[in-house]
């Protein structure tokens, strides 16, 4: 029977309308939850953390079965608007993710990351400072729709550690983080044009920190353009346990040895002040020697240059600190004739 000419219009109208109506109806994905197993989740406080590698907590959600996740990705970072630090990312392919259980009475698969402590290393807090992480999780379906849970947990640092976190945001906002100044040593004619050298940006560091004695060590995290700059100033050819002579380091004022990757024992024991600087992790850490051990405060200056150029040292300051340590011909080699000539005095 053929329709009237109206009646098929209407027909392929109500057609039209009932399909758009259903693509107009997108697949939802139920939002992951945290287990009551999973270490982490909000409110949760990580008492004495330190950042050790043998110390963990594990991240456990759970999914809906029927959502057919494809994707999963863990997001943790510093609950600070003014920072701009995340410490730890992970997704279904990561070492540390486990599948726990795959469809369970409860119609949920669980998923697990085992998440080592030091990957929160460089997250800048005080001795004893309490410090918020923000975590989100994101799942994606295969048919690509999204869901995410978030929630905050803390880390409670112990007094053995202080960290700072030298990164753009503290160089350009004087009021985040450690007081960073730049200066630009301009190569001469000599340097540019025959040896190819460039010039270089030295970056200074100031802070005081609390400390309990010598019990604490003061960590300091590179990031961005003082991450370069202090890479910049370990030459080629240093290798480890050697002293960094184009890294200064005062605390309390005093002159201290920078070593690479390692201290060098034929100089330091623990029982003095010196610095470690890790190329590899763009981190230094200060090892407080005995004349901190009734100190609550330290005052530190880094620097990515030598302190025979530094305008916070003086040459006599070289050579009381050196003199000791270093033969005169190992004083001159690295810090230049005048403070050799000084310890002989």
């Amino acid at each position: 029977m053929k329709l009237p000419k109206r009646s098929l219009i209407a027909l392929v109208l109500a057609v039209l309308v009932l399909g758009a109506g259903a693509t107009v109806v997108a697949a939802e994905v139920t939002a992951p939850s945290v287990t009551a197993d999973s270490d982490l989740d909000e409110g949760v406080t990580i008492a004495n953390f330190n950042a050790d590698a043998e110390e963990n907590s594990t991240l456990e959600i759970a999914t809906d079965t029927a959502d057919d996740i494809e994707v999963a990705d863990v997001e943790i970072e510093l609950a600070d608007e003014d920072r701009n630090l995340t410490a730890y990312t992970a997704d279904l392919d990561a070492d540390e993710y486990e599948l726990v259980e795959e469809d369970n009475a409860d119609g949920e698969d669980i998923h697990a990351w085992t998440i080592d402590h030091d990957e929160f290393e460089e997250v800048p807090m005080a001795i004893d400072e309490q410090v918020d992480m923000d975590v989100t999780v994101t799942i994606e379906d295969a048919d690509g729709a999204t869901a995410d849970t978030e929630f905050t947990f803390t880390l409670e640092n112990d007094d053995e550690r202080t960290v700072i976190y030298v990164d753009e945001v503290a160089e350009d906002d004087g009021d985040v983080g450690p007081s960073v100044d730049t200066e630009t040593h301009e190569a001469s004619w000599f340097a540019a044009n025959i040896l190819g050298e460039d010039d270089q940006t030295i970056h200074q560091i100031e802070e005081e920190r609390e400390v309990n004695g010598s019990a604490t060590d003061v960590e300091i995290y590179f990031a961005d353009d003082a991450a370069d700059s202090f890479d910049d100033s370990v030459t080629e050819d240093a290798d480890t346990e050697d002293i960094l002579a184009d890294q200064t380091i005062l605390v309390d004022g005093d002159l201290a040895f920078t070593f690479l990757d390692e201290e060098n024992s034929d100089y330091v024991s623990s029982d003095d002040t010196y610095a470690v600087y890790d190329d590899s992790a763009d981190q230094m850490t200060i090892n407080l020697g005995d004349e901190q051990d009734s100190n609550i405060a330290a005052d530190v200056h880094v620097a990515s240059e030598s302190p025979s150029v530094s305008e916070e040292v003086a040459t006599a300051d070289i050579s009381d600190a050196f003199a000791d340590d270093l033969s005169f011909m190992e004083i001159r080699a690295n810090y230049g004739l005048a403070p050799a000539i000084r310890a002989l005095i």
